[in-house]
């Protein structure tokens, strides 16, 4: 138990796993420190932290600051609704739950926390290549989020993609000591990236996506 999760282990009535230290930690440590910050989590097959980040949001909310505003964002609304428990009788105040492949009614609101859960799986069903449709729908939600978080000292984007390592390049990791570069541990945990919070909304989307792929040059006039 560190003093970076310690508050958190209380509020859950038990010890964090490793895995899970290595995201509430680095989340604890940018709050305390007052950092205005987007992270990526990254979960690889066999880990699925949503239940976690939704926990936090909760504690967030309850322990630390009840006035916290925040919207919880899902491919669907349903789903959104079911991963963080919603209740419009006792969440309505202070939190807003969202479609990713939905998303224009934020416009307008603000908040203090955004957590964007699944962001590299909004894509329609019927998709006819769900990479690209996801990458689009990514960028949407993205281009209409930042603008309503609050760029407060408080405010915090969380962005959670699975089943997968993107290939980020190698950004910094949160340290309770010092930041250090991220190393891929022996053993694949879910990890947490820091990003620099004057990246553009595409640039932010290339660390989940593959770059588009080459038009074709068939229909280009040949050189002389």
């Amino acid at each position: 138990m560190s003093k970076y999760t310690i508050y958190f282990e209380r509020y859950i009535g038990r010890p964090l796993y490793r895995w899970e230290r290595r995201i509430i930690a680095p989340l604890e440590h940018i709050r305390q420190h007052s950092q205005n910050r987007r992270v990526i989590i990254v979960d690889p097959p066999g880990y699925d932290s949503r239940e976690l980040l939704c926990t936090y949001l909760r504690f967030l909310h309850k322990r630390i600051a009840p006035g916290l505003t925040a919207v919880a964002i899902d491919r669907t609304t349903a789903q959104a609704q079911r991963i963080t428990e919603y209740r419009p009788a006792k969440d309505r105040q202070w939190l807003s739950v969202a479609s990713g492949l939905r998303p224009n009614h934020l416009r307008g609101l603000t908040f203090d926390y955004a957590l964007i859960l699944n962001a590299d799986r909004y894509f329609p069903l019927n998709a006819t290549i769900p990479a690209l449709a996801a990458r689009r729908n990514f960028t949407a939600i993205l281009k209409t989020v930042a603008p309503v978080v609050s760029t407060s000292c408080n405010g915090f984007i969380i962005i959670h993609i699975r089943g997968r390592d993107p290939g980020i390049p190698p950004l910094y990791r949160a340290n309770p000591d010092t930041p250090v570069p991220h190393a891929p541990p022996r053993h694949p945990t879910p990890r947490l990236y820091i990003i620099d919070p004057d990246l553009s909304d595409d640039n932010i989307a290339d660390f989940f996506f593959p770059p588009a792929p080459a038009r074709d040059n068939k229909d280009r006039t040949p050189e002389r």
